[in-house]
């Protein structure tokens, strides 16, 4: 039971850390440099490979770039409530936003 309490947690930190080692290698400069495959892989926890969720989490695979961006933009502005994104979204950049929308859209 406490490997998976540990294995959790840690999980967890990776997610809340993942925005802020997501955008290279954080010298002056690189910072435009976002690292979009590590950004997105935080959305396969809960939105499944290719964004097709098995579970209970919505699934995000038929979404356009536009509506992908829409929907994080209104998760980190909090005008569209949810339990797990409204938490999550505000811990990216707007920049790191748009790599994730084009990167899980193919565009």
């Amino acid at each position: 039971m406490r490997k998976i309490i540990k294995g959790a947690v840690v999980g967890a930190a990776l997610l809340i850390a993942a925005p802020a080692y997501a955008s290279g290698d954080g010298s002056a400069a690189n910072q435009g440099n976002l690292n979009s495959a590590l950004l997105v892989s935080n959305c396969v926890v809960c939105h499944g490979q290719g964004g097709d969720s098995q579970g209970h989490t919505p699934s995000i695979d038929g979404l356009n770039r536009a509506q992908m961006l829409n929907a994080l933009t209104e998760f980190k502005s909090g005008a569209r409530k949810g339990t797990i994104m409204t938490r999550i979204a505000p811990g990216y950049t707007d920049a790191q936003l748009e790599a994730i929308a084009s990167e899980l859209t193919g565009n």
